[in-house]
């Protein structure tokens, strides 16, 4: 606040504004446990991870963000770009292209494992606030593959063998 105000009772109040820098990158690392058995070796995992932001890149209070995020059993990327309109309405639309793949442990604490699944797509996003009620819509195409099988486990599990190692496509629309 001023002090150099000349209403009683009012102060006039300063502002300065400084422009936000237009790149952030935010990194992480932490443990995070992955069953409900709560022996602290077998059910962890370490998780590392970092996003790189650019901040309205076009002028039009937009964003691109890259994330990538890996365990022992996950790893996941992710690229998007987000705009706050969507032709001229205030519509945030949200454009993604991720890679995820998940290695499911044969059993808590062995390094061998049940199988893999690698998830691959694109998909739109579209959010809308209307008073106190947010509607939201997602349309998109991801590819998913199962691998890697163990053969010890197959078997017990029963998986279709036309689909191993075969990437199988899914158009999905979700509200």
């Amino acid at each position: 606040p001023d002090q150099n105000s000349n209403a009683p009772g009012s102060s006039y109040l300063i502002v300065f504004l400084q422009d936000d820098s237009p790149f952030e990158v935010r990194t992480r690392f932490g443990f995070q446990q992955m069953s409900k058995n709560f022996v602290f070796r077998k059910g962890s995992t370490y998780k590392i991870g970092t996003t790189f932001l650019w901040k309205n890149p076009t002028q039009h209070a937009d964003e691109i963000s890259f994330d990538m995020d890996f365990t022992r059993f996950e790893r996941r990327l992710e690229f998007a770009y987000t705009r706050p309109y969507f032709l001229h309405t205030p519509l945030k639309t949200t454009f993604k292209i991720y890679a995820n793949n998940y290695t499911q442990p044969l059993a808590s604490g062995l390094y061998k494992t049940l199988y893999e699944v690698t998830q691959e797509g694109f998909c739109v996003s579209f959010i809308s606030d209307w008073r106190h009620i947010s509607l939201g819509c997602n349309v998109g195409v991801e590819w998913m593959e199962t691998k890697n099988i163990s053969d010890d486990a197959a078997v017990a599990i029963n998986f279709r063998a036309d689909l191993i190692d075969e990437k199988v496509p899914f158009l999905f629309l979700e509200p």
